[in-house]
């Protein structure tokens, strides 16, 4: 992979043929292949993030056999391996809900704090399990501690009947870190999920354009036709130094991109206003 522009050649960094993981040792990965907990074919890349020199990624639990959510890329001498992060108890999935059981989208913040998103639901491919809530976890990658967790009320997010947390952005544009805001891509629900770090609480921003639109379901694969209605499951945010700074999302079916200005889903109550296209 390679192209010239502004910043020169891109570089290939890391590649897989297939992931696999920092295991103990041999025969740990050998018994979770036997016992499916590791099953190679499941396991792809979703999200990515890069801090300090450090390359961190998300491998969803699209369907069961997939050891660790959340993963460091560690570069050894004859291969390049995914180190789950920060630990393999926090990937833990199972009814006690403590593990990440599902993250598609993570987030680093300008004070070296990863934000996870957990979906809670996994195996929607495959078995689907609904024993969790979906969650945020904040942890301190210097201090190496988490520093807040946050259950969605079941009213919010659903999970009982599936969630699928897509996307995940962070609004750092306040001086002061308590006034900072985490938006979420609900793609179940068809909504923007807010949460505030001062408030410790979350709600959500709803509007016909985070639907799908049904003109834009069809997807073509190779020679098939498919259909494929997926609501809102990506969002950006604009610059902190925008003197406007805006919410942007798109449906997956979709043939638009939209915004919000960050000060409307900010306010603690449903809004409908200050959409644009």
């Amino acid at each position: 992979m390679g192209t010239h522009g502004k910043y020169g050649e891109l570089e290939t960094l890391h590649e897989w043929a297939r992931l696999d993981f920092d295991w103990a040792s041999a025969e740990a990965r050998e018994t979770a292949i036997e016992t499916g907990r590791y099953v190679p074919d499941y396991c792809a890349l979703y999200d990515v993030k890069a801090v300090d020199g450090e390359v961190f990624v998300t491998v969803p639990r699209l369907r069961h056999g997939v050891p660790a959510t959340v993963n460091r890329v560690l570069a050894r001498s004859n291969d390049t391996v995914l180190s789950p992060y920060p630990s393999w108890e926090l990937n833990t999935h199972g009814s006690d809900c403590k593990g990440i059981q599902n993250a598609l989208a993570i987030e680093i913040d300008p004070q070296r704090r990863m934000w996870i998103i957990d979906s809670g639901s996994h195996g929607m491919f495959s078995r689907s399990t609904h024993e969790c809530p979906a969650k945020l976890v904040v942890w301190d990658m210097v201090a190496g501690k988490e520093v807040r967790r946050f259950s969605f009320p079941e009213e919010l997010v659903p999970y009982r009947q599936g969630a699928m947390l897509r996307a995940l952005v962070l609004d750092t544009a306040a001086g002061n870190s308590e006034d900072w805001f985490a938006y979420v891509a609900d793609m179940m629900g068809e909504q923007v999920l807010v949460y505030s770090w001062r408030e410790d609480s979350a709600w959500n921003v709803t509007h016909p354009s985070m639907k799908y639109d049904a003109s834009a379901i069809a997807v073509e694969i190779g020679s098939e036709v498919v259909s494929f209605p997926t609501a809102i499951d990506s969002l950006a945010i604009s610059p902190r130094s925008a003197p406007d700074q805006r919410l942007f999302f798109a449906p997956l079916s979709s043939f638009h991109f939209f915004s919000i200005a960050t000060s409307v889903p900010a306010e603690s109550h449903s809004r409908s206003d200050g959409f644009s296209r």
